[in-house]
């Protein structure tokens, strides 16, 4: 569960996400709050095809351990990049094909 704020200026578009994630795995059930900052510049390659490098920063550090039913502290911070493909299939609707590592 996240909300997103972008900007938008020229051909760069700017965000900040906050979000809420849910992990049930076997060995870890927690509940963490993050923070997202991200930037993309993106780049008209035909009339329907848009490619967009795109630089992310995460941000989180308390978490809800629902096992022991308490709050903790550690400190994550991720740094991802990557590109998205974006191909334009009609005035709606679009196509998007990402990575991030």
């Amino acid at each position: 569960m996240s909300v997103t704020r972008l900007w938008s200026k020229n051909s760069r578009v700017y965000g900040v996400q906050l979000g809420y994630s849910n992990v049930n795995g076997d060995s870890l059930r927690i509940g963490a709050p993050s923070v997202v900052l991200f930037s993309e510049k993106r780049f008209q390659l035909s009339s329907k095809l848009i490619m967009s490098p795109n630089l992310y920063t995460t941000f989180t550090d308390a978490y809800y351990d629902r096992d022991s039913k308490s709050w903790k502290n550690d400190f994550t911070f991720n740094a991802l990049v990557g590109t998205t493909f974006s191909y334009k299939l009609s005035k709606k609707f679009v196509l998007n094909l990402g990575y991030r590592g």
